[in-house]
């Protein structure tokens, strides 16, 4: 949870589909990290950013998903809401953006939030400063993300071989 003190923007109506922010967009980075999303424009702190979109389904028709290989693990975002294991599989290429924000677990300059629309949970993105256009737009992702340990020595980042198995980058919200 972000203590931020700033105002803030309300949710979004989410009766409506929610659009992406005007002032983004998609670049190139490198073969590492792909893709990323990229202010064009200056975004307040607080402000709405986009959605992740996707399937939202259990956890465990994700990974089901993931062990047919018809789901991509680095298109998963698993969260808890109502007691329930959830996860948005973005997967499927549909030209939003939400899919293509890249992790920063030290420098994030967003983060997410669960918002529902009467039972059904959206995930939005905020900033949580102030973006300069040119910056990247990322957030932390939480949990155990493999990739990190390719970045970085902390000691906290290491987990047991056994555990990794059935480690997946998770997110939850209360």
């Amino acid at each position: 949870m972000y203590n931020l003190r700033c105002r803030r923007q309300p949710t979004p109506n989410l009766n409506k589909k929610l659009a992406d922010r005007n002032g983004l967009s998609v670049q190139w980075i490198n073969k590492e990290k792909g893709r990323g999303v990229f202010a064009t424009e200056e975004i307040s702190s607080g402000e709405f950013l986009l959605q992740y979109r996707g399937d939202l389904t259990t956890r465990k028709n994700a990974e089901i998903r993931c062990q047919k290989k018809v789901a991509d693990i680095t298109y998963l975002y698993f969260f808890m809401h109502n007691g329930q294991n959830l996860c948005v599989d973005a997967t499927k290429e549909d030209n939003s953006l939400g899919r293509l924000v890249n992790d920063d677990k030290r420098n994030a300059n967003c983060f997410m939030k669960v918002a529902k629309d009467d039972v059904i949970p959206h995930l939005c993105l905020y900033a949580k400063k102030k973006i300069l256009p040119g910056e990247e737009i990322t957030y932390d992702y939480g949990g155990y993300c493999p990739w990190r340990k390719k970045t970085t020595n902390e000691e906290h980042d290491e987990v047991p071989q056994e555990e990794m198995n059935t480690m997946v980058c998770t997110i939850i919200f209360w």
